[in-house]
């Protein structure tokens, strides 16, 4: 019999919060490590054609047609410079991006990404977004994605978001929800299990939904929010996403899972491939809004 759920989902927290690797990711990880994030999501930072691939990314900042030339952009837990490149190269020349992490090696590393792809117009700084060092109302657009999912306060994250943001400025929010996750497979209960070890392991895995309890709508003339499913269909694009095999060794280190159950909930999914009968789907919420 497998352990009660909401006592699982309490012990991974527990595991988790321990040692939160995103708090102070310099100390946990190298730089291959952290470049090797964004090659799981078939973006390679050095690739000529880098841009090109940014752009046709799913709900990408080009895809919603928002960015207006000559615009002040700050991104929000910008990683390693992808999503900044991208509006870097929306707002034109006359336009500025900034960049911000909590990272030392994350700001260094997108400042030689863009050296290397000869953009200009874009800088990083190190910067905890609980406290920005900017003064009220200094930009035009404030970006945050997949970021507020690792945040201590999201809350605050926001709010001091707000307080940089000019007033009319344009505010842009995508993030996922961990908790949507869905996948088919035979044994449900193991399912369950793996599952919510894989939305665990982030601070705040059902952000996406919670955007319209945290977006105040008396600070906004317009606010709109709306989510987008993303579907995975093969082995690797799902253990990719979400670390299964990962999910399933630290279960079975833990005494909660034998090798043989392990081996055998991938192998399912494994063969389900083979037929191609593989289901993943998760959902990402997108919130829009004018500050007043």
């Amino acid at each position: 019999m497998y352990i009660n759920l909401m006592i699982l989902s309490s012990i991974f927290v527990i595991l988790f919060y321990m040692n939160y690797i995103w708090d102070n990711i310099d100390l946990y990880l190298d730089k291959e490590q952290i470049t090797s994030f964004l090659k799981l999501d078939g973006i390679d930072m050095q690739t000529p054609d880098l841009l090109k691939k940014i752009k046709k990314r799913k709900n990408s900042y080009s895809s919603l047609n928002l960015i207006n030339k000559g615009s002040y952009i700050l991104d929000i837990g910008c990683g390693l410079g992808e999503d900044c490149l991208e509006l870097a190269e929306l707002t034109g020349e006359q336009g500025k991006v900034v960049g911000i992490d909590i990272s030392n090696i994350i700001t260094k590393e997108a400042t030689n990404v863009s050296i290397t792809h000869k953009i200009n117009n874009v800088r990083y700084q190190t910067m905890d977004a609980h406290q920005l060092e900017y003064q009220d109302n200094v930009f035009d657009i404030v970006c945050i994605k997949r970021s507020l999912q690792h945040m201590v306060s999201p809350q605050n994250v926001l709010s001091e978001a707000l307080r940089v943001l000019k007033n009319n400025g344009l505010i842009i929010i995508i993030e996922p929800d961990r908790g949507s996750v869905i996948l088919n497979h035979s044994d449900r209960q193991l399912t369950r299990m793996v599952m919510t070890y894989t939305e665990e392991v982030v601070r705040n895995p059902w952000i996406g939904r919670q955007l319209k309890q945290l977006l105040p709508k008396e600070r906004f003339s317009q606010l709109k929010i709306t989510f987008d499913s993303d579907v995975l269909t093969t082995y690797s694009a799902i253990n990719n996403n979400f670390g299964l095999e990962k999910a399933v060794t630290q279960i079975t280190k833990m005494k909660l899972l034998s090798n043989e159950q392990a081996d055998n909930w991938l192998n399912i999914l494994k063969e389900m491939d083979e037929r191609e009968q593989l289901f993943c789907s998760t959902t990402q919420f997108i919130a829009i809004g004018i500050k007043k």
